[in-house]
């Protein structure tokens, strides 16, 4: 099972990504929860998940600075950016820092995350 982490500030937008998609069945396990990007780092430390499904703008850390401390902290796993910020300059960030994968919330639906997912996994099981 792939290990999964969703941090995201909107508590409906977790329900939701744990909601839309039968998880198990595709080989997957959400491992984690979190609200903002100080709490993603901390369970990113302390759960070790595969894939980390994290929005940008939240309070005390934003998703672009949790990521780069993640992976200045040796964090091997992939990242998917799931937002609703269209900024090139967060883009380029995204670019930078690694990111697997950046998806706009406002156009999303749930085949295309799971699809995206999947590409992601694939990349993990080569590496």
């Amino acid at each position: 099972m792939i290990k999964v982490l969703i941090v995201d500030d909107e508590p409906l937008v977790r329900i939701g990504m744990n909601s839309i998609i039968a998880w198990q069945e595709h080989g997957y396990v959400i491992v984690g929860e979190a609200g903002n990007g100080e709490q993603g780092l901390e369970l990113i430390d302390q759960l070790t998940p595969d894939l980390v499904l994290v929005d940008i703008m939240m309070p005390q850390m934003d998703g672009i600075e949790m990521i780069d401390k993640a992976k200045k902290n040796g964090f091997q796993g992939k990242f998917i950016i799931l937002s609703c910020v269209t900024e090139l300059a967060y883009l380029q960030q995204a670019i930078r820092l690694g990111v697997s994968r950046y998806i706009l919330k406002s156009a999303v639906k749930p085949k295309e995350i799971l699809s995206t997912i999947e590409e992601v996994a694939a990349e993990l099981k080569k590496d």
